[in-house]
């Protein structure tokens, strides 16, 4: 706060002293504006002169703040609008929203800003939509690529796989995300008969099944089963008896 003070003067008896009075309206960011309605104050002689002076350097403030905002909701100001390359959450970093990004520089509304914020957002999404091979699986057109051609396979492709599985077998356990079981929180245990895709943390892929009890490992590479197979096996399909001692028959 701003303490004011009516240096000089003797307050006069019939109306309230202003001497001392402690101003929180008023911050500190504008101080030119705000030492200029100090040198005014002083020559107050009531409390409700003073109120009035309190209230116009308000409003002035606030006007001030307002002028100062690029854009409000995002707490940007003009000093941020003159940064280059400024990021916004709304706009990602692909050609098409760098061009709007100088657009909104040049924008002198609020509304203005708004209107080239959604052009951007929706020139990204049809970007985006023009990048996609299968939407509802989440595949770009550079996974289709990738399975035309003789490259390892990626999570998306054994998700996109397991998910068709999910949905032609709704009853069938298993089919997690794959990123699930390389996480620190694994998969959960299959109750029944399920089917699993793993990566075996040697740049491979297998499948697992559980059928009658019975686990088997289906592996075109004839491979030995790593420790990170054995973890996410065990994470699958060990039996509740089994918890203790981490023993699982393949």
């Amino acid at each position: 706060s701003i303490a004011l003070k009516t240096l000089g003067q003797t307050p006069r008896t019939d109306r309230t002293p202003v001497e001392n009075i402690a101003l929180t309206v008023i911050h500190s960011t504008a101080k030119p504006k705000v030492h200029h309605d100090v040198q005014v104050m002083p020559g107050c002689s009531t409390v409700a002169e003073t109120s009035f002076v309190v209230q116009n350097a308000r409003r002035e403030t606030q006007e001030g703040r307002s002028r100062n905002m690029w854009i409000p909701d995002l707490r940007l100001t003009a000093k941020d609008k003159a940064v280059e390359n400024i990021d916004l959450p709304v706009i990602q970093s692909t050609t098409e929203t760098n061009h709007c990004v100088q657009a909104i520089a040049g924008c002198s509304t609020v509304a203005e800003t708004s209107f080239v914020v959604q052009n951007a957002r929706r020139e990204t999404q049809e970007g985006r939509s023009r990048n996609m091979w299968i939407p509802d699986l989440r595949l770009t057109a550079k996974d289709k690529a990738i399975l035309l051609s003789d490259e390892e396979l990626t999570d998306k492709h054994i998700h996109a796989a397991q998910t068709l599985l999910r949905r032609q077998h709704p009853g069938l356990g298993g089919l997690q995300d794959t990123a699930v079981g390389a996480s620190p929180y694994g998969y959960a245990r299959v109750s029944g008969e399920g089917l699993q895709i793993h990566h075996t943390g040697s740049e491979h892929w297998v499948v697992s099944s559980s059928v009658g009890g019975h686990v088997s490992v289906y592996d075109s590479n004839r491979s030995r089963i790593t420790a990170s197979l054995e973890y996410q096996l065990c994470q699958c399909y060990i039996p509740i008896n089994n918890m203790g001692t981490n023993v699982l028959t393949v």
